[in-house]
C-alpha cells in the first residue's frame, strides 16, 4: 500500500472503493462458487462415516431399590469415573481387539452420568454399525467383570441395551458447509480487491490532484447519472449529459459554468483563443467536457467553435444528436481539402456555438498537408470567433495530439476519478507542456460524492445535490 494511502486512509472514497469491487462482481461470484465446491469436495474426500450406539445403566446400592435415586450422588460420580478409567484402559482395549480379531482399537468410548441422577451412559462410536454394537457389548461385559473385584456393595444394572445403529452419527450438512465456503471465498476476494483498490496510485479526491499531479486543479465535475428514469435504464437509452438539458442537476451545471469562467478569464489574460481538450485514456469524459465547456462559454454570449479532432473515435455528433452531421462532415472536408467548402453548422438550441462534426472514424493519422490545412482553418477561424475548442484523441492511444497542441494557445487535461495512475497523468502533462502550448491544468471529472461529503453538502443528505430547490430558496432570501 502506498505511503499516501496509508497516511490518508480517512479520505478513502467509499463510492470509488465500492465501484472498484463491483467491477469484479463476476470474479467474486465465481470465486464463491469455486470455494463452495472445493469445500464440499474436501469434506467428502476426508469424510469417514461413523456409527454410534449407547447403553444406559443405573447405579444402585445393595439393599436399596434400583428405582430410587442413589442416596449419595457423589458416590455415583465416583463409580462412573472408575468405570471410565477401566473402559479406556489399554488392557481392556487389547482384550477386545483379540476377541474380535482386530489389529487396533478403532473406536471411541465415552462414559457420562446424567445430571442429578444415578444414571450412567456408555457410548461407543465405530466405523461400522456391527462393530459399534459388538465393541459396546464387550466393553461393558469386561468392564463390569473388572469392577466386581474392586467395588463391593454397589450394583450396576443395564436398563437400556445397545442396538445396532441404522444411521450414521456424523452426517455431513453439505448445504451448510457450501454456504460457509462460499461466504469465506467471497470475503477473501472482497478483501483482496479492496486492498488492490486502495493500493492503486489513481486519483481519488481533490487532495490527490494537489499532491500527486504536477498540475493545477481547474475545476471538479461531479458524477451525473446517464439514465434519469427507470424506463431509460431498462431500454439502455442514455441522455447526453449536456448542461442545457433541464433534467441536469444544479451542481453539475454550475460546475461547468464556474469552469468556463476560470478558463475564459485565463485565456483573456493571455489573449488566447484556441483551447485543446484531451485526456490520457478513453472513457474519461473529455468529449462531454469539451461540449459542455463550449456551451457554457456560448451561454456567456461568446462566439464559440468546437472542432471534433478525435478522428479515430469521434463522438460530438452523438453528444449533440446532430441530424446534419453527415452533411457537413468535418473529417470529409479535411480529406477533400480545397475541393469542398468548409461549413460549420450552428447548434440548433445555441446559435452562437458552431460544431465541426466528424462522423466516420479514421485509423490512419493525417498527412502533413492535411495538418497544415487544418492549421490554416484554425487561423482563419480566430478572426471570427472568441473561442475555438479542439476535442482531441486520448494521449495514451495516439501521438498526434501533440501536433494539435502546436495549433492551440492553451491546453487542459481531463482526469477521471479513479481511472488512470498518477504517473501516466504526469507524463501526459509533461508532453503538453513540452508542445509549446500553455498548460492550464486538470479538470477532475466524474467525481462520485462519498456519504460524508454528501451529508455535509448544504447540510443534509441529497439537499441541494439533485435539483434547484435550495438554490432557489437562497435566491429568494
Amino acid at each position: 500500500m502506498s505511503e499516501y494511502r496509508s497516511r490518508q486512509s480517512s479520505l478513502i472514497n467509499v463510492d470509488c472503493l465500492m465501484k472498484d469491487i463491483l467491477k469484479q462482481w463476476w470474479v467474486i461470484l465465481l470465486g464463491a462458487v469455486a470455494a463452495a465446491l472445493l469445500t464440499v469436495s474436501f469434506l467428502q474426500f476426508r469424510y469417514v462415516p461413523e456409527y454410534t450406539t449407547s447403553t444406559t445403566f443405573v447405579i444402585g446400592k445393595s439393599g436399596f431399590s434400583d428405582n430410587l435415586i442413589y442416596e449419595n450422588l457423589s458416590s455415583a460420580e465416583m463409580i462412573t469415573n472408575q468405570y471410565t478409567q477401566m473402559a479406556a484402559s489399554n488392557i481392556l482395549q487389547t482384550s477386545v481387539c483379540e476377541e474380535l480379531g482386530l489389529d487396533s482399537f478403532d473406536a471411541r468410548v465415552s462414559v457420562q452420568t446424567v445430571s442429578n441422577s444415578n444414571l450412567m451412559v456408555l457410548t461407543v462410536t465405530a466405523g461400522s454399525p456391527e462393530l459399534a454394537y459388538r465393541i459396546s457389548r464387550l466393553v461393558n461385559e469386561k468392564t463390569l467383570d473388572l469392577m466386581s473385584y474392586y467395588i463391593n456393595g454397589v450394583t450396576i444394572h443395564e436398563i437400556s441395551a445397545p442396538e445396532v445403529p441404522t444411521d450414521v452419527s456424523n452426517r455431513l450438512n453439505l448445504r451448510y458447509y457450501m454456504k460457509q465456503g462460499a461466504l469465506i471465498g467471497a470475503a477473501i476476494l472482497l478483501i483482496l480487491f479492496a486492498f488492490l483498490s486502495i493500493s492503486k496510485d489513481t486519483i481519488w479526491n481533490k487532495r490527490d490532484v494537489e499532491e500527486k499531479l504536477e498540475a493545477k486543479l481547474l475545476g471538479t465535475i461531479y458524477h451525473e447519472k446517464k439514465y434519469k428514469t427507470m424506463k431509460a435504464a431498462f431500454r439502455k437509452k442514455a441522455k447526453s449529459l449536456l448542461i442545457t438539458e433541464p433534467i441536469m442537476s444544479f451542481r453539475y451545471v454550475e460546475s461547468f459554468r464556474l469552469l468556463a469562467s476560470r478558463i475564459g478569464l485565463a485565456m483573456k489574460k493571455e489573449d488566447a483563443k484556441v483551447l485543446l481538450v484531451s485526456s490520457v485514456s478513453e472513457n474519461e469524459g473529455k468529449s462531454t467536457v469539451a461540449a459542455n465547456l463550449s456551451l457554457a462559454l456560448a451561454q456567456e454570449g461568446k462566439k464559440v467553435v468546437l472542432l471534433d479532432c478525435d478522428f479515430r473515435k469521434p463522438s460530438q455528433h452523438l453528444i449533440f444528436e446532430a441530424k446534419n452531421a453527415k452533411e457537413y462532415d468535418f473529417g470529409r472536408i479535411l480529406k477533400n481539402k480545397k475541393n469542398e467548402k468548409l461549413i460549420l453548422p450552428p447548434v440548433e438550441f445555441m446559435p452562437n456555438l458552431c460544431v465541426g462534426y466528424t462522423t466516420k472514424p479514421r485509423r490512419k493519422p493525417w498527412d502533413k498537408d492535411t495538418m497544415k490545412y487544418l492549421s490554416n482553418i484554425i487561423r482563419v477561424l480566430r478572426k471570427y470567433t472568441d473561442y475555438i475548442i479542439l476535442d482531441t484523441a486520448p494521449m495514451a492511444l495516439v501521438s498526434d495530439t501533440e501536433e494539435y497542441a502546436e495549433m492551440a494557445d492553451m491546453s487542459v487535461l481531463v482526469v477521471r476519478q479513479d481511472l488512470m495512475e498518477a504517473g501516466y497523468i504526469n507524463d501526459a502533462v509533461e508532453e503538453l507542456k513540452a508542445s509549446g502550448t500553455k498548460f492550464l491544468g486538470c479538470i477532475f471529472n466524474n467525481v462520485h460524492v462519498g456519504p460524508i461529503e454528501r451529508m455535509n453538502f448544504n447540510g443534509g443528505l441529497g439537499s441541494g445535490y439533485y435539483g434547484y430547490s435550495n438554490y432557489q430558496h437562497r435566491e429568494s432570501k
